[in-house]
């Protein structure tokens, strides 16, 4: 039988708890841990609204790109098509025309080359003819006939530019009507210019690949954009 001494007995404030070892858990450190751990997961947040902002940006820019492309191609693509198809157009200046002959002497081949030279400063033409045609019997009554090949977007304002410079010193063609263009299409156009106190009817066409002018003194609007229309025929060729 063990005795216990009663001095030996551990009491209450005997007692002393260990430190922990280094590499414990210490509350300090987790505190710590767990202030990193969310730091980290804001920033992944972060990054992911970024990406996805990013995106959204990116999408609304590619829709807007595809309308503005569908919208330039219903603008654009009718009038490329035109210009494409009449690309390799052709103006001639043939020895008859509209039941005219081509007169090939000294000056009506100077007045032909002076209008093909106004008109050259306006549009740029490729292949121009200048050529004058009358009736054989009446020189008053002679066409001064000019036009070329050319890639034009806008025929009707190129064609309002050729007509400016028309003896342009008297103000150029007045009064400009619309009159038909015929089964070659593209746009036709009427007007008067005053050379000398006289009037003198100016008509001309333009399309996608050619354009040419022609004054016919002595002849009114009705009659010279007959003329015209059967001088196109005989003239404008496409391949």
């Amino acid at each position: 039988m063990v005795v216990v001494d009663p001095d030996d007995t551990v009491g209450p404030d005997d007692f002393e708890p260990e430190a922990l070892e280094p590499g414990g858990f210490e509350s300090g450190a987790l505190e710590s841990g767990a202030l990193e751990s969310g730091a980290l997961g804001s920033d992944a947040v972060e990054a992911s609204q970024r990406r996805a902002q990013i995106r959204r940006l990116r999408n609304i820019m590619l829709i807007v790109l595809a309308a503005l492309v569908v919208v330039g191609g219903v603008i654009a693509g009718p009038t490329g098509w035109h210009v494409f198809q009449q690309r390799n157009t052709k103006v001639s200046a043939p020895d008859e025309a509209a039941g005219l002959q081509r007169d090939n002497g000294d000056n009506a081949q100077a007045t032909a080359g002076y209008i093909r030279d106004a008109v050259a400063t306006a549009v740029n033409l490729s292949g121009s003819v200048g050529a004058v045609y009358w009736d054989g019997s009446n020189r008053d009554r002679s066409i001064l006939f000019t036009g070329g090949g050319a890639r034009l977007w806008s025929p009707a304002d190129q064609l309002g530019s050729a007509f400016k410079v028309i003896t342009d010193d008297t103000g150029g063609v007045r009064d400009v009507r619309t009159v038909p263009a015929g089964a070659l299409g593209g746009v036709m156009q009427c007007g008067t210019t005053t050379t000398d106190d006289t009037d003198i009817t100016v008509c001309g066409w333009a399309d996608y690949g050619s354009l040419a002018v022609a004054l016919f003194p002595s002849r009114g609007i009705d009659e010279s954009a007959k003329l015209m229309l059967e001088m196109r025929t005989a003239t404008e060729h496409r391949s």
